[in-house]
Parts: C-alpha cells; structure tokens; sequence
C-alpha cells in the first residue's frame, strides 16, 4: 500500500478513530471515578455509590439515543441551533434523578445526603457533557471533543492518585474525583458553545423516544434493572454489580466503537447470518478473552481496586461477564437488523427484554435471591437475540431468492 493510499485511509477513518478514543477517555474517567469509590467506601456505601452511579449511566444512555444520535444527523446549522435544547431538560433530569434515588434507598441501611446530591449534579454535567459532545462532533471538531474527554480521564486519575497519596476516604472525597473533573471539562465545554445560545430556536424538536430506548436497553438495561432489585436484594448486590461492571468497562467501549465504525459499514448491504459470523465470532473471542483477564485480575489484585467491595463482586462477576457475551451477540445482529431496517424485528425484539427484564425484576423481589434475576435477564437477551437472528436470515434468503429470479442481462 503507498503512503498516498495510507494517508487516505487514515483521513477517512480519523473521525471514527478520535469518537472511540473520545469515548474511551470517557469510560475511563467512570472507571477511574468508580475505583476511588471502591477504595474509600465501605460495601454498603459502595453500593450506595453504585445506585448514584448506575442511574446517572442509563439516563446518559437515553440521553445518548434519544437526543444525540438524531443530533449527528443534522445540518451543521441545525444542530447548532439544537444543543442549548439541554437547558429545557435540566428541571425534569435533575427532578426525576433524585425521585428515583430517594425512591430505590428508601429502604436501605445507608444514604448519605453528599452522594445524593452530587450524583444529581453529575447526572446533568454527563448529559450536557455527551451532547455537547456530539455537537463538536457534528461541527468537524472530533479533535476538541477527545481532548476535553481525556482532560476529564486524567483528572480522575489525579483525584484518585491524590486519595491514595493523602489516604483520603469518605462520600466527600468521593464527591471531589467526580464534579472537580466535570466542572472543568463542563467549563471548556461551556466557552465552545456559548456562541451558539443566541441562534437557538425551541421549535427545533429532535428528540426521539424509539432511539433513545433502543440506546438503553442495547447498553444499558441489565445495568439499570439491577438498580432496581437493590430494595429486595440489598446494596451489597449493587456494589457487586458495580464492582464487575468496572472490570468489564473495556467492552462498553469495544461495542461504543464498533457501533461508531460497523453500523454506517453495513448500511444498504445484504447481510445475511453468514456474512455476521465473522464479526460475531470477533467480538465474542474479545469478550471471552477480556472476561478471563477480569477474572484474574479479581484474584491477583482485587482487594486493591475494589476494597471491602471485593466478595460481592467475585459473587456476581460470571453472571455480568456473561450479559456481556449476550450483549455483544445481540449487537452484531441489531447492526444487520439496521441495515434490513427490520424495525419490526427490533420493536420485537425491544418489548421481549423489557418484559423479560421485568419479570426478572418480579423474581427478585419475590425469591430475594439474585440467581433468578440474572437467569431471566439472560433469557430476554437470548429469546431477543433469536427474534434478530429469525429476521435477518428470512429477509437474507428472501433476497437471495429474487436475485436468483432475476433475468439475466442480454
């Protein structure tokens, strides 16, 4: 390949490139966030941390379908106009946020009044933060957006070397390595986009509910569910779910950036089960092999990342790391329902998870065992998998039929 040819490629690809590092500095500053809590909470608190932080996740999810992934789409002047939409939201975010908090802890052995309200303020900053995001993106400037991501990254990581230096503990350390970050990307974030507040036009209406659940439940939907078994099951089930979430953090991002780089790849192609196999095998070996070295990890250095946290999470880590595996086979198979646009397969597929989901959730409060509810957590992402797989090979060999009828060229 010369270097002319390189060059081209790399151009073509830069975009896509600095959006999977942009969310990789992203996730790290979560994990990083994530290890701090670990250390400087005890279980319960660290559950109670995991609750803060499991809601503020999924909200960013439907914030990330719902608003962002229309926002990409638009003209430059469009979406310019758009992004302040984020100051209408602020009210019902922040409302409904610390509602279900108050709600899910009611019933716990442990609230602390700092962590609530800095999860309430983090889950707006991270909502303002990905779309304005997606907004530099949508601008050319992919460049700028990672380099406020990565600011964000390495703050964590300064609060959390700073803990361990100074032997720091306690919720308000804890509320430190998160809004210190935050605060300070917020502002870079803030002097981009302020040029833009006197163009916005509220009639402009981007957001769309079908995007957004299908962003929640393809990321995100055994994490929120497992915030809401926390009343029948306990903190210390929360704390565990975290505690494998953090160790599995990297596949979050593995499927993020193959979502950035396979979904525009398979538009308008005819992909049948086949032509899916060769990703699906990729990504399940990746998670498999990811999956082990989480494992290893639990057991060579667990009690230094995780703390008090460490037997709760080895208690749950097979059942997580497995959601995971299901969840990477569902999406390879929703990025082939995407380029069929079988929306009705995936409406399909949508409503099973969710009732799945929910009776998973009834199981749990009843049985007050968390076996149950990863069972039928799994067994919605498996039967939704199916519904995928059945649509994708009908309309695959449908395809295949009429290009056999077609007559040939004289």
């Amino acid at each position: 390949m010369t270097g002319r040819s390189l060059s081209v490629m790399f151009a073509a690809n830069r975009i896509k490139m600095l959006s999977a590092l942009d969310i990789g500095f992203t996730s790290a500053f979560s994990m990083v966030a994530s290890v701090a809590a670990a250390r400087a909470l005890g279980v319960e608190a660290f559950g109670f941390f995991a609750v803060l932080w499991t809601l503020t996740l999924g909200l960013q999810a439907v914030a990330q379908g719902g608003y962002v992934d229309v926002l990409l789409r638009l003209p430059r002047e469009t979406s310019a106009a758009a992004i302040w939409g984020i100051d209408r939201w602020a009210a019902p975010v922040l409302g409904v946020f610390a509602a279900l908090v108050i709600l899910l802890t009611a019933f716990s052995s442990y609230n602390s009044l700092a962590l609530i309200a800095a999860g309430t303020l983090s889950a707006y900053l991270l909502i303002r933060h990905t779309w304005t995001r997606a907004y530099m993106h949508s601008q050319g400037d992919a460049a700028l957006s990672t380099a406020i991501s990565a600011i964000l990254a390495i703050g964590s990581v300064v609060c959390l070397f700073g803990g361990v230096a100074f032997d720091l503990s306690g919720p308000w350390y804890v509320v430190c390595c998160i809004l210190a970050p935050y605060s300070v990307a917020s502002l870079l974030s803030l002097r981009y986009t302020r040029s833009v507040r006197a163009d916005y036009d509220p009639s402009v209406r981007i957001w769309r509910w079908d995007y957004a659940m299908e962003s929640a439940l393809l990321v995100s939907s055994l994490h929120v569910a497992s915030v809401m078994v926390v009343p029948a099951l306990g903190l210390e089930f929360s704390a565990g779910v975290r505690g494998a979430n953090l160790l599995l953090g990297p596949l979050s991002v593995l499927f993020g950036s193959l979502r950035l780089i396979l979904l525009p790849a398979f538009a308008g192609r005819s992909m049948g089960l086949r032509s899916m196999a060769a990703p699906a095998v990729i990504i399940l070996l990746a998670a498999g092999l990811w999956a082990s070295l989480g494992w290893a990890l639990l057991g060579a250095v667990g009690s230094s990342i995780l703390g008090d946290a460490l037997g709760a999470t080895i208690t749950v880590f097979p059942w997580v790391a497995a959601t995971y595996l299901l969840q990477g086979v569902y999406m390879v198979l929703f990025f082939a329902s995407r380029a069929w646009v079988l929306d009705v397969h995936v409406r399909r597929a949508r409503a099973v998870m969710l009732i799945a989901t929910g009776a998973a959730v009834a199981v749990a409060h009843i049985t007050k065992v968390p076996d149950g509810y990863f069972v039928g957590t799994l067994t919605g992402s498996a039967l939704a998998i199916a519904i995928l797989a059945s649509g994708v090979s009908r309309n695959a060999r449908r395809a295949s039929a009429r290009g056999r009828r077609a007559p040939k060229p004289s």
